[in-house]
């Protein structure tokens, strides 16, 4: 497996319509940046023969995000520089995903599946930065009533529990110190489950 196979295994697919386009983006970005291969987006390979492979590894990795529909349109771009510059190209001008929509979609986003809570966190976050795109600024307040109050029960225990510790001093209880706490519970939370899984899977 690649780095970039590796890096993009859970870059969630285009959506046909493009309905989730700004995220993709974001996400894909971050994947590429997590490698040291994000500079392919914007620049094409020299003919060193490394990079000509990065660029190709990654291109491949971006193509598997791709549903068939709109790769068919894409598929003759040699390198990834090209590919992007088309996705962007089409895709930019119909982000169906206005200023209004996207906050909308921080305070209506809600995850019920424990397993689930850290992806959750992660599009919240993903939503955040799009925001910031747009020039719309969340104040931390209300993007800590977003995450406390769209996670299940069990996690707005340990939130609880953050605010009492910090109940003297509520401006130290930052948004980092907040989603490090909740990953850490989904994380012990996704060790409890597989081994809860794999017990019954024995049995």
């Amino acid at each position: 497996m690649s780095k970039a196979t590796k890096a993009f295994d859970k870059v969630t697919q285009l959506e046909k319509d493009g309905s989730n386009w700004s995220m993709w983006v974001t996400r894909v970005q971050r994947a590429a940046g997590s490698i040291g291969y994000n500079k392919y987006l914007t620049t094409a390979p020299t003919s060193v023969a490394e990079e000509q492979q990065q660029d190709k590894d990654l291109l491949n990795s971006i193509i598997s995000t791709l549903p068939d529909t709109i790769f068919r349109h894409y598929k003759n771009k040699p390198t990834l520089k090209e590919l992007w510059d088309a996705l962007k190209q089409d895709y930019d001008t119909k982000d169906p995903l206005t200023e209004d929509s996207l906050e909308k979609q921080l305070f209506s986003l809600t995850c019920t599946n424990p397993a689930k809570v850290g992806k959750h966190i992660d599009n919240l976050i993903t939503i955040m930065d799009e925001l910031a795109k747009h020039g719309v600024s969340i104040p931390d307040s209300q993007f800590k009533l977003a995450i406390i109050s769209s996670t299940p029960n069990m996690y707005q225990a340990t939130a609880r529990a953050l605010i009492t510790v910090y109940r003297e001093e509520p401006n130290k209880l930052t948004l980092e110190i907040l989603i490090t706490a909740i990953h850490a519970e989904a994380v012990m939370m996704e060790v409890v489950l597989q081994g809860f899984a794999f017990r019954s899977f024995v049995h």
